[in-house]
């Protein structure tokens, strides 16, 4: 679980950062944090999603924030920043709050370019990342308590959301749909200023409904201009990124193990959640059960080395 992987960091010097897509959990972690009354004095708390913070645009906004609501009083004090990477260079604002001593601080990001480049260069050896992904199938039978819940697992997949509403399909597949459509307005069109939408939807429903299998940019060219669909390999490829980026996918390359070199022909993609890939393609194929059941394997996977990861 990514709260038993944190506690050992906590109350140290370094930047706690959450990872993985919005809706899978994040949140939820963060104010499990904040509920450690017995390590903290203070808990400042700032969710980007809230309205109540818009005003926080940069990292002087966020230290003029966190001064002022922090007490002069409070000994031992918890920063929490949810969905920090709406916040410009909010890196420097927590270099600087690690610095003293009475200050712990947590953040959550729904990029996987968070930490990546010159970010990466300058909180080396100040952070430790936690990547959480949608639950297992373990993880949600856990959580539904169903002996027929493999069905519903393969259909509706393990966003924690799913949990809060009683089993309705219409109604899960309505929740999953608006999970789909925020990550992919918030963390791909707005982030990276896409302004073919549509293309992008049919992009991600092609990807989604060959998951698992080998793909690569140019055969996904070249099916869309069997359907008269024009597009250049360039704007794929960054699609594609753009996808991983938001933990909408993972991209597993080949590898010739005679060789021991990486394969440049290809890659097979993995949907990160069973239910955003029914949710949005519209025809099943008759490999779909197939492609579902390979999808829960690398799902378990992923979950199983996010938890052995320190």
């Amino acid at each position: 679980m990514c709260l038993d992987k944190l506690e050992p960091f906590l109350k140290k010097p370094l930047v706690k950062v959450i990872t993985g897509m919005r809706r899978s959990g994040k949140t939820s972690i963060m104010h499990l944090i904040a509920n450690r009354s017995d390590l903290y004095d203070f808990v400042c708390f700032i969710d980007k999603e809230d309205y109540l913070f818009d005003h926080i645009r940069d990292y002087h906004h966020l230290m003029k924030e966190v001064e002022k609501q922090i007490p002069a009083e409070a000994k031992s004090i918890l920063i929490l920043v949810d969905e920090v990477q709406e916040i410009q260079h909010w890196e420097k604002a927590v270099i600087s709050l690690i610095k003293r001593s009475e200050l712990d601080v947590v953040v959550s990001g729904s990029n996987a370019g968070l930490l990546s480049g010159e970010l990466a260069s300058l909180l080396t050896g100040r952070f430790i990342e936690i990547e959480i992904g949608t639950l297992s199938l373990p993880e949600s039978l856990e959580f539904s308590g169903k002996e027929t819940h493999f069905q519903d697992y393969l259909q509706f997949g393990g966003l924690p959301g799913l949990y809060q509403f009683e089993s309705d399909p219409d109604v899960f597949t309505r929740y999953i749909q608006s999970v789909f459509d925020s990550v992919l307005l918030r963390d791909i069109v707005q982030r990276y200023n896409v302004r073919n939408v549509q293309l992008l939807r049919r992009i991600c429903a092609f990807v989604f409904d060959n998951t698992g299998n080998i793909l690569s940019a140019k055969k996904i060219v070249d099916y869309f201009k069997s359907q008269r669909i024009s597009m250049g390999l360039e704007t794929v490829l960054n699609y594609l990124s753009h996808m991983e980026d938001a933990y909408l996918i993972h991209r597993v390359g080949r590898y010739d193990i005679k060789g021991r070199k990486h394969l440049d022909l290809g890659a097979k993609y993995f949907v990160s959640d069973l239910g955003i890939r029914n949710a949005l393609i519209t025809v099943i194929s008759m490999d779909d059960v197939d492609h579902s059941r390979n999808g829960i394997r690398h799902i378990n996977l992923i979950n199983f080395l996010m938890n052995s990861k320190t």
